[in-house]
């Protein structure tokens, strides 16, 4: 197995760009850019996690606009349910509470895998430089 096949199983397992061309093994490929898809997906996530904690205020309210009348009804009924309202209240802010912390741990992995992408990218330029010039050779 040679240096090249170990970089592209590399690149493979951790879904790197340029992992199927590594993989099988074309020389000359240029690098595809970062995956902007994953970039994507992460703020369409981020927008859902901050439509959510909005939200969460209005779980438990009783809605504004109902005519005079309705309205004082609405609030009566909302100040007998208070042991119904409350757990659900709480539920909500639990809910969004977790999708933050998934959020914030995505972007976590996210940053990990390029550092790994560019000390990867930094591996793969040193080897390139060890064949351009004299390879050490160990043998006798």
């Amino acid at each position: 197995m040679n240096a090249d096949e170990i970089l592209g199983r590399i690149r493979q397992s951790l879904d790197l760009p340029g992992s199927r061309q590594a993989a099988e093994g074309v020389a000359g490929v240029e690098k595809a850019p970062a995956r902007p898809a994953c970039e994507t997906e992460l703020a369409r996530l981020a927008a859902s996690v901050d439509l959510l904690r909005r939200e969460t205020q209005n779980v438990g309210c009783v809605p504004q606009g109902y005519p005079g009348p309705l309205n004082l009804v609405m609030k009566t009924i909302h100040r007998l349910l208070p042991w119904y309202t409350r757990p659900i209240r709480a539920h909500a802010e639990c809910s969004a509470a977790v999708a933050d912390a998934n959020l914030q741990l995505l972007n976590i992995i996210v940053q990990a895998q390029q550092q790994i992408a560019a000390r990867l990218e930094q591996l793969e330029n040193e080897v390139r430089d060890l064949r351009g010039g004299a390879l050490p050779s160990n043998r006798p």
